[in-house]
């Protein structure tokens, strides 16, 4: 039986983990080889004129079967750098990631120490800049008690990590209920006090979970307590801005106007 043709034009992908190693398993089965990988999902995407492009449809049995020979064969800290690599915004990470994973698939052991290959420097730049967002959420992350019992938290990181932050809190506060709800992107982190999952939620959800007054009299003696530690004399914006980025102040409590900030 002939074998079958290389294909080789750029590739479009639905911009999720899957479609790529949808696309990975299309290399090793379908001899696609792809030139170029486009995130087909952003609202800036535009097909170039003159160029023919491939547009690789999600099968979540493929791509499976692609993380399964992944995760057997692939270090911990490979697979972490995948999974931080692809929650990065750049639009071209992909490409890179693809690369990197052909690569560790033929040297496992060895493929991290290749960063004179471009998209293997890439890779750890980009899951570093997730990495290092979810650090500093871990301690900037505010939870409000609702009348229920439960723990709500809102934020929106610029990366895709919510997953990072969430192991986190599972350690942290295993013996509570809670909720991490990443609202730019419409879905939470839900802890039950056993399993951690990350699933869609609606609009209103923030409405849901408004705290009783015993709650907000903890948040007025919180921010209280922000503004009585400070020395004014002391105050240096650019480091609190390098360890507290100021898209994080919009869901911290001690940033809140209406607790008499």
């Amino acid at each position: 039986m002939p074998d079958r043709p290389v294909v080789t034009h750029s590739v479009i992908i639905d911009g999720s983990l899957e479609g790529l190693l949808t696309t990975v398993y299309s290399y090793y089965y379908e001899k696609l080889r792809p030139s170029g990988m486009q995130d087909g999902s952003l609202p800036s995407f535009q097909q170039r004129l003159g160029e023919e492009y491939i547009y690789v449809k999600t099968d979540p049995e493929r791509a499976a079967k692609v993380y399964e020979a992944m995760e057997h064969k692939f270090s911990h800290d490979t697979m972490s750098r995948i999974h931080g690599a692809a929650a990065h915004i750049d639009k071209n990470r992909f490409y890179d990631l693809f690369r990197y994973i052909l690569l560790a698939f033929k040297e496992p052991e060895r493929v991290d120490m290749y960063e004179g290959f471009d998209y293997v420097l890439n890779v750890h730049q980009l899951a570093k800049g997730v990495y290092m967002e979810a650090h500093l959420l871990k301690g900037f992350t505010r939870f409000r008690k609702s009348g229920e019992g439960i723990l709500y938290a809102e934020i929106e990181p610029k990366h895709d990590g919510l997953w990072f932050i969430c192991e986190h809190f599972c350690d942290r506060l295993g013996g509570e209920r809670w909720i991490i709800h990443d609202a730019g992107r419409g879905k939470a982190g839900v802890f039950d006090c056993s399993e951690c999952v990350i699933v869609p939620v609606p609009q209103g959800l923030k409405a849901g979970f408004a705290e009783d007054e015993r709650e907000r009299e903890f948040q007025k003696l919180w921010t209280a307590f922000y503004k009585t530690i400070g020395i004014q004399e002391r105050a240096n914006s650019k480091l609190r801005r390098q360890n507290s980025p100021k898209y994080f102040w919009k869901h911290m409590t001690e940033h809140r106007p209406d607790l008499g900030n």
